[in-house]
């Protein structure tokens, strides 16, 4: 007894919740067949959705860990682990740099300082285990969107540790 392909199954819905990968099979025969009516819309418009909200929570994670970065490098008052922070922050500058279209950096613009106060709360919790008062860190972003984004910018040092890097 031969196993029928899951692609040549007819009710949509069912694939969907059994075979997803299969259902995508034929979410895209469809589509690239124009065959219009073959498709499972109110999944697919689910899907596409979630697409969407995914690349908007990509960009906020990286403006979040930038955020989180450079005011762990303003506020400080260690010097040792300011490279590696920069690093962190340029590898996710780069990939906001990849991810981010118009329509998503207005919505990052919009959502600026709740991303900030999530990127606070990361850089809160490192500085209080170096022993730093993370009490004095700003309650509102202090750096404009381009900062954020802007690739070799760094905030100075309320200590004046970056005076010393070469």
């Amino acid at each position: 007894m031969t196993m029928a392909d899951p692609r040549e199954r007819t009710d949509a819905a069912s694939l969907y919740r059994e075979d997803f990968a299969a259902w995508l099979d034929v979410q895209v025969a469809a589509l690239r067949e124009r065959r219009f009516a073959d498709l499972d819309l109110d999944n697919l418009i689910e899907e596409v959705e979630s697409i969407r909200r995914a690349d908007e929570r990509s960009v906020q994670h990286h403006a979040r860990v930038v955020v989180a970065q450079l005011l762990q490098l303003a506020h400080s008052t260690l010097g040792d682990p300011r490279r590696s922070w920069k690093s962190t922050a340029a590898a996710h500058r780069d990939e906001l740099e990849m991810r981010l279209t118009p329509t998503l950096r207005q919505k990052l613009e919009a959502r600026l300082e709740e991303v900030y106060t999530r990127g606070r709360e990361i850089a809160a919790t490192v500085l209080e285990t170096e022993g730093t008062n993370h009490e004095w860190l700003p309650r509102t972003c202090p750096y404009t969107l381009a900062e954020i984004l802007e690739e070799d910018w760094f905030p100075t040092n309320v200590y004046g540790f970056d005076r010393f890097e070469t």
